[in-house]
């Protein structure tokens, strides 16, 4: 990794102010939000967007502007303990039909000693809307560095937050000329490569995603209710519930994620 000085981004939240929180708790939301990078031919890519894990197999959340109609391999980068990382190619995405709202899956990574199958932290979707004025904010990775070398291609990544107040909802008509309705407005200052991070609220619940803003604006953003993504249709999906493969709106899926998670340690919800 390069090691140089990047400056705060405008709109970069005060250190120790947020955090986001999963099915266990508070978590360390490098290991559980990533960036997308597109690989643009053998030794050099691009960040193209946000996203964050919603299953623990690796099925992730992100805007459907960040995965669709994109040429080249997209994958994202899985930050574990330490400096572990891991590059997963996104293998399969869905889309919503109206919003700006996509569910991907990145390729199964497996321990490098062992071969066994990993699990990536996730985060809590819950719907709990603030209230108009209330402090939100976004954490993504618009602050990075992608150098190319004599070695290859080094990539510098600095997340953290970004925050704002929450302004406005939009249910049948608004100001977007990018996006369908539903959607909030919000005081964000959103760069390119946030686009699709998760949103939150002080209680470190994700409770939409990020998605655009004007050309040229500053602390103007707009972000889509994350409970539409319920309404994604994942196919082939096996439940182990007797009922094979089937293709299921991602609702379902959730709801059985979180079924299998031990009703003591559901602390998050």
């Amino acid at each position: 990794m390069v090691t140089k000085t990047l400056p705060p981004l405008p709109g970069t939240a005060e250190n120790d102010l947020w955090t986001g929180t999963n099915e266990f708790g508070p978590v360390n939301l490098s290991e559980a939000v990533f960036p997308i990078f597109r690989r643009i031919d053998s030794r050099s890519c691009e960040i193209v967007g946000t996203a964050f894990y919603v299953l623990r197999n690796g099925a992730f959340m992100t805007a459907r502007h960040v995965l669709d109609e994109r040429t080249g391999t997209l994958f994202g980068i899985h930050f574990g303990p330490g400096t572990h990382f891991y590059l997963r190619p996104v293998i399969a995405a869905y889309h919503h039909p109206i919003s700006d709202l996509s569910i991907g899956v990145l390729e199964g990574m497996r321990h490098r000693q062992t071969g066994k199958l990993l699990e990536n932290k996730t985060l809590v979707i819950r719907p709990d809307t603030p209230p108009q004025g209330a402090p939100i904010s976004t954490y993504s990775y618009p602050l990075h560095d992608v150098v190319l070398t004599d070695a290859g291609t080094q990539i510098d990544v600095r997340p953290t937050f970004y925050d704002g107040p929450l302004l406005d909802y939009y249910g049948e008509r608004g100001p977007s000329a990018k996006l369908q309705c539903p959607y909030f407005l919000s005081g964000l200052h959103l760069y390119g490569a946030s686009s699709g991070g998760p949103v939150f609220s002080t209680k470190g619940n994700a409770f939409a995603v990020a998605n655009s803003s004007y050309d040229g604006a500053n602390d103007i953003a707009f972000v889509t209710p994350i409970e539409l993504a319920g309404d994604i249709i994942i196919k082939g999906v096996d439940l182990k519930d007797g009922n094979g493969s089937q293709d299921l709106p991602f609702r379902e899926i959730l709801n059985a994620h979180m079924r299998s998670v031990p009703e003591k340690r559901r602390s998050a919800l």
